[in-house]
């Protein structure tokens, strides 16, 4: 409490106290953040499209028709990776983002193709042959 018996306040704003920095130092991290964040970025979803390969891998391997992969999901994924790029090269002019989502895409779009072909593949196994007839 002050001397008019009213409580003091340490922290006029709210009770959070803030930094001041000179602007100039802000620019700079701020701008040194964006470029730190753009590289996380596209380093990590450069990296999924390759995280994509064991599984395009494991579908074209199986023999049971790949039932083991939803096509729902992948088929979800694919649209959510289209939009991000259309996002990025439409809204935020952004390429190395439309690229980098337009990769991932492919990837998806690869794995659901796989997919498809393997189910395809497993019901012309499952049907019976036709026998020639005489005559």
């Amino acid at each position: 409490m002050d001397k008019a018996g009213t409580p003091a306040q340490a922290f006029p704003r709210g009770g959070i106290r803030r930094l001041s920095l000179p602007p100039f130092w802000v620019e700079a991290m701020t701008e040194q953040l964006v470029s730190v964040v753009t590289w996380i970025f596209f380093a990590s979803n450069m990296g999924r499209i390759f995280a994509y390969l064991p599984q395009i891998l494991a579908a074209s391997r199986c023999e049971n028709g790949a039932t083991a992969v939803s096509r729902i999901t992948w088929g979800y994924f694919a649209v959510a990776h289209c939009t991000g790029s259309l996002y990025g090269f439409v809204v935020l002019h952004d390429n190395v983002m439309a690229i980098v989502f337009l990769g991932n895409f492919i990837a998806c779009c690869t794995l659901v193709g796989i997919v498809t072909w393997k189910k395809m593949q497993l019901r012309h196994r499952g049907k019976p042959q036709r026998q020639p007839t005489a005559g």
